[in-house]
C-alpha cells in the first residue's frame, strides 16, 4: 500500500464523522434501526474512522490524548469482522455522542499541527 501522509487519514475522520452526523439529521434511535440503508451508511463511515485511527502513527495518536485510538480499531473491527453481533442501539449512541466529540478533538489537532488541512475542512474543500 502506498504511503499516505497522516493528515489525510485525519481529514478522512472529519469528513467521515460529519458524514454520520449529517446521515442521522433529527432522526430516532428507532428510525435508525428501521432503516436499514441509514445503518448501512453509518456502519460504513464508521468503518472508514476506524480504518484511519489504525494508520495512524503512534506519535498522533499520543499527541490526541482524549481519543481512545484503540477502541476506533477495536469497533471497526467489530464492524467488519462480527457485524452479526452488532446492536444498533449502541451503534447509534457511538454516533450521537462519540463520533461529534472525536471530530472535534481531530480537528482541534489539525488546527495545531496542520493548519491548511483544517481551513480546507472548515471550508468544506477537503
Amino acid at each position: 500500500m502506498p504511503s499516505r501522509d497522516p493528515a489525510l487519514y485525519l481529514a478522512d475522520i472529519v469528513t467521515s464523522a460529519r458524514a454520520v452526523e449529517s446521515f442521522l439529521g433529527d432522526r430516532s434511535v428507532d428510525a435508525f434501526r428501521s432503516e436499514d440503508q441509514l445503518a448501512s451508511a453509518v456502519h460504513s463511515k464508521l468503518i472508514i474512522i476506524g480504518e484511519a485511527a489504525a494508520n495512524l502513527p503512534m506519535e498522533i495518536r499520543d499527541a490526541v490524548p482524549d481519543v481512545d485510538w484503540q477502541a476506533l480499531v477495536r469497533f471497526r473491527n467489530l464492524v467488519v469482522h462480527a457485524y452479526f453481533v452488532m446492536n444498533l442501539d449502541r451503534v447509534y449512541s457511538i454516533a450521537r455522542q462519540d463520533v461529534p466529540r472525536l471530530a472535534a478533538s481531530v480537528l482541534d489537532y489539525l488546527r495545531r499541527e496542520h493548519p491548511l488541512v483544517a481551513q480546507a475542512l472548515e471550508q468544506g474543500e477537503a
